[in-house]
C-alpha cells in the first residue's frame, strides 16, 4: 500500500468532507456535541466565524460529502482488496456504495432520519465508479 496513494486518495477526501460538514453545515449535527463535549466548542465557532460569508451550493454542501465519503471508503477498499479480486473482497469494495444506496432508500420509506435526495444518490453512485476506474488504473 503506497503512502502517498492512500493520502491522495483516502485520507484527503475524508478531510475534505469533514471539512465541509465542520464549517458549513449546522451545529444541531450529532458531530458538534461530541466537539462541545471533548472542549473544541470554542475553536470550532472561531473557526466558523472566519469562513462565514462563504456561501456554498447545496449540492457542495449536502451531496458532495457523501460522494467523498463513498469514493475514499471504497478506494480504501481497493486498496486493500487489489491483490485478490474474489467474491468476498468485490462485496467489500461495493460496501459503501450499498450503505450509501440503501441509506437514502431507508430514508424515503421514513424508516430513519434524514431528507432522501436522488442527488445524493448520483453522488454516490458517480463517487463509486470513480474510484473503481482511477483504483482499477493503479492495479
Amino acid at each position: 500500500m503506497k503512502i502517498s496513494e492512500l493520502f491522495l486518495h483516502v485520507i484527503l477526501p475524508v478531510i475534505l468532507g469533514a471539512s465541509i460538514y465542520l464549517l458549513f453545515r449546522t451545529t444541531d449535527l450529532l458531530m458538534f456535541h461530541w466537539l462541545r463535549s471533548l472542549g473544541f466548542w470554542s475553536q470550532v465557532l472561531s473557526i466558523r466565524e472566519i469562513v462565514s460569508q462563504i456561501h456554498l451550493s447545496n449540492w457542495i454542501l449536502y451531496s458532495l460529502p457523501d460522494g467523498i465519503w463513498v469514493y475514499s471508503s471504497t478506494y480504501l477498499m481497493m486498496m486493500i482488496w487489489r491483490k485478490d479480486l474474489s467474491f468476498t473482497s468485490r462485496i467489500w469494495i461495493s460496501a459503501p456504495v450499498t450503505c450509501a444506496i440503501v441509506t437514502e432508500i431507508l430514508q424515503v420509506t421514513r424508516t430513519i432520519s434524514g431528507s432522501f435526495d436522488f442527488l445524493d444518490l448520483e453522488f454516490n453512485v458517480l463517487a463509486f465508479q470513480l474510484s473503481l476506474i482511477i483504483g482499477d488504473s493503479k492495479c
